[in-house]
């Protein structure tokens, strides 16, 4: 466990990250090493789910866009920073294409994969940097009490910190942003109650105007999302880009060999050399996808528009649940022409018939040809035929899905 930063870790800051965490009390650091988990050893087995698309069962970026998390560029320390958009958590759309246990393989892979990778990226920018720290921004827009009050929310927030105290002392700071008045005035009670050098690392903020100076103090502009007045990409642009391991900090300038492969890139007009990046030949598309989460529990029919923008296309239209109920879905343009006949959509049955189980994402059957229009409406109508074993079960989600793609 002490170890499982060492390619990028020193033995020296692998051992104090350790000993910090227990103040530097060697029996209650021995004590921690030797009460490790059993989803640590499971995790462990499964070298900390390297392939996480086979792990969630769903394509990553479908995750993301339910349970928006992302490293995205570098403090100007030197330390990667991870987005979480906790207002954007979908418990129910998450439920639509995963498991809260595979949600935690997801966890495993955030903490020591993708973060070995957003350090790397650090380290090759800052060659100086050797702790294993992240800067955490939490953003509460859009946070809602019944979010709060969710068991399957709660229990994926559990999860990652559950997750996050095998991996301890990786935290420089974390910044709150859009904090509602009833979290600010509860933060300045439970500030009291948490270690005073956990507490010091943690600011929370209501006021935009304060938050925004505060990230502009830690990152430089031009890693910083426009969503916080920043130079970078935006947050939409950024959990919708379905090339998951790309990151967007700046515009990566690359100068081809004849074999077409990149071996010097300029960050920042900083002169980076790097031996392994994708050939500029075959980056021809850019692909993204659009998801809505529409509820039929309380309707018969639902409605979502999906927009195309400038030079992009309309490949593909999922349907994911794992409700009990059907709905047939179709889409047409906004004129009212049809694109594909109505498509029955439900959760997928278990095997031993007690539950149901996300369906794995049906396509409508899309007449591309036809599409000519920059918004397509995707219409979903209840069918209303919940079999009386799942009768109290039924959810009634669905969670849309559309891939579009531009020429890049």
């Amino acid at each position: 466990m002490v170890y499982m930063f060492s390619e990028i870790e020193e033995e020296p800051f692998a051992l104090c990250r350790f000993l910090r965490a227990n103040k530097f009390v060697a029996a209650d650091t021995l004590q921690r090493l030797r009460g490790e988990s059993s989803s640590w050893e499971k995790a462990r087995a499964n070298d900390m789910y390297p392939q996480v698309e086979i792990a969630l069962d769903c394509p990553k970026s479908l995750f993301l866009s339910q349970y928006p998390v992302k490293y995205i560029g570098q403090a100007k320390n030197g330390c990667p920073v991870s987005y979480l958009r906790a207002g954007r958590i979908q418990p129910e759309g998450l439920l639509c294409v995963t498991t809260i246990e595979k949600a935690s393989n997801f966890f495993w892979h955030q903490s020591y994969h993708a973060f070995i990778h957003a350090m790397k990226r650090s380290q090759k920018i800052h060659p100086n940097v050797c702790r294993m720290e992240v800067v955490v921004v939490l953003d509460l827009d859009g946070i809602s009490a019944s979010t709060l009050a969710s068991p399957d929310a709660m229990e994926c927030v559990k999860l990652a910190g559950s997750v996050g105290d095998s991996f301890p002392e990786t935290l420089h700071c974390l910044i709150v942003l859009n904090a509602p008045s009833y979290f600010s005035v509860s933060w300045r009670i439970i500030k009291r109650l948490i270690d005073p050098r956990t507490a010091q690392r943690i600011q929370v903020f209501s006021s935009q105007t304060k938050a925004f100076q505060r990230l502009h103090e830690l990152i430089d502009l031009e890693h910083l999302p426009s969503d916080y007045a920043g130079l970078n990409t935006s947050l939409d642009d950024a959990f919708g880009d379905c090339d998951d391991d790309a990151d967007p900090a700046k515009e990566i300038v690359g100068e081809s060999n004849v074999d077409g492969t990149d071996t010097k890139i300029s960050v920042n007009n900083t002169n980076t050399t790097i031996d392994e990046l994708t050939p500029l030949n075959t980056r021809t598309q850019k692909q993204r996808i659009d998801t809505q989460l529409l509820s039929l529990k309380r309707q018969k029919t639902v409605k979502h528009i999906v927009k195309c923008k400038t030079g992009e296309t309309l490949r593909s239209i999922r349907i994911h649940t794992r409700s009990s109920s059907s709905a047939k879905f179709h889409a047409r343009t906004k004129s009212g022409t049809l694109l594909c006949d109505s498509v029955k959509v439900r959760g997928a049955q278990h095997n031993d018939g007690s539950t149901m189980t996300c369906s794995g994402g049906i396509e409508l059957p899309l007449d591309t040809t036809a599409i000519a229009t920059a918004e397509i409406e995707v219409v979903g109508e209840d069918q209303n035929d919940t079999p009386a074993r799942f009768r109290d079960a039924s959810r009634g989600w669905f969670l849309v899905e559309a891939t579009l793609t531009r020429s890049v």
